[in-house]
């Protein structure tokens, strides 16, 4: 969340959680909406509720949570053709692609021990040899 802060000023309008069997991921999409922002969920818990998500927040943040379950094709075009638009500008988030060797240092970004660098937005692991 600070770090999102840090990169632009403010928390995000829409937080889309696709994140599969990571049970606190959830609190941290409620944390990272703004005041009257959306979430939606799309990535399914596997169980065990969500530690660390505080329902009040809902409530304070004034949030709109929906949840989706699976897509189709005509979703992943609608998705494809969202991004070559280009009217939202996908291109400038900051993003890191780690194959097997960069893993541990994007694990280390992401967990916050490389405090000096603000994170990138969008993290990607490749398995590549």
């Amino acid at each position: 969340m600070q770090a999102l802060q840090r990169a632009t000023g403010r928390l995000a309008d829409v937080v889309v959680d696709v994140t599969a069997k990571a049970p606190g991921a959830f609190a941290d999409a409620i944390a990272l909406a703004q005041l009257g922002g959306r979430v939606v969920v799309a990535g399914t818990r596997g169980g065990g509720g969500a530690p660390g998500f505080e329902p009040d927040l809902l409530v304070f943040k004034e949030l709109r949570v929906f949840g989706s379950l699976g897509v189709d094709y005509p979703a992943y075009r609608s998705a494809i053709e969202l991004l070559v638009s280009g009217r939202w500008p996908f291109s400038e988030l900051s993003r890191d692609v780690a194959g097997f060797a960069g893993l541990p240092q994007l694990l280390d970004v992401l967990a916050g021990a490389e405090s000096e660098r603000i994170p990138a937005l969008h993290n990607v692991f490749v398995p590549i040899a």
